[in-house]
């Protein structure tokens, strides 16, 4: 079964065979019009060997926006949750632009099942999981970091640099979901009420663990942390203008 199902406009083939040829480079079976075999319907086997992948890949361009069978192609992929779309006219035209990749091992927005980009099948076996660096290295990206999306710090002055660089840079957000495949919970911060200023820094990011508390600050109501729904991901933490964020075993008393 070919895992990567290469959807291009024809204008594009020369573009679409070196990519090809670098994704089977990278250990991945790559299927595109070019093994069509002669007396097979040209509509029937595309529409099989969608099916049949793990992974829709689309080479946006000028030419490829505009054709019939690459929009069908593209929303065959997206209906099934497996379209991944490239970055190809970008790259050939030296636009500058910046591209953020969020990923988040799982695909959220059609229930959490197993894909290309996981590791697992269906069945929760073991299975080759998309390296979407070299994936997007390999449609001639060539500025790609890759950050942790909890480290607001590192993500900030990534991101200034991304955008500061000539040319196509892509951003990768690396951070598992914390709800699927299982709901990932570190120990639930605590805030030092004394020390809280009322800033309201940590409100703007809309946890729903932050609340208002009855405590006042010139005014302003301070906050608090719902245990039960902190998942300790230290975000508030690292906005706080206070320091009055903490882990439990280092709150003060």
């Amino acid at each position: 079964m070919a895992r990567i199902f290469l959807s291009y406009a024809s204008e594009d083939r020369d573009r679409a065979r070196e990519l090809a040829a670098d994704l089977e480079t990278l250990g991945w079976a790559v299927w595109w019009d070019h093994k069509l075999q002669a007396g097979k319907t040209f509509a029937g086997v595309i529409e099989s060997e969608i099916k049949k992948s793990d992974c829709v890949l689309v080479l946006w361009s000028k030419a490829s926006i505009t054709s019939r069978w690459v929009r069908d192609e593209a929303n065959e992929g997206l209906e099934r949750g497996v379209l991944v779309p490239a970055l190809i006219d970008a790259v050939y035209n030296g636009a500058d632009i910046t591209v953020l990749l969020l990923d988040n091992h799982t695909t959220a927005m059609t229930g959490g099942q197993d894909h290309a980009g996981t590791g697992r099948t269906l069945r929760g076996e073991p299975a080759p999981r998309v390296d979407f660096e070299a994936l997007v290295r390999a449609a001639g990206v060539t500025w790609v970091r890759k950050v942790d999306s909890y480290d607001l710090a590192v993500v900030h002055q990534t991101l200034r640099e991304a955008i500061a660089h000539r040319g196509v840079s892509v951003v990768i957000s690396d951070r598992p979901c914390v709800i699927d495949p299982v709901r990932i919970k570190g120990p639930a911060l605590q805030v030092v009420e004394p020390q809280c200023n009322a800033c309201q820094s940590c409100m703007n990011l809309g946890c729903p663990a932050l609340t208002w508390s009855e405590a006042t600050f010139e005014g302003r109501h301070k906050v608090k942390i719902d245990a039960s729904l902190c998942i300790g991901c230290s975000l508030c933490a690292q906005v706080c203008t206070a320091d009055c964020i903490r882990a439990p075993e280092a709150t003060l008393q």
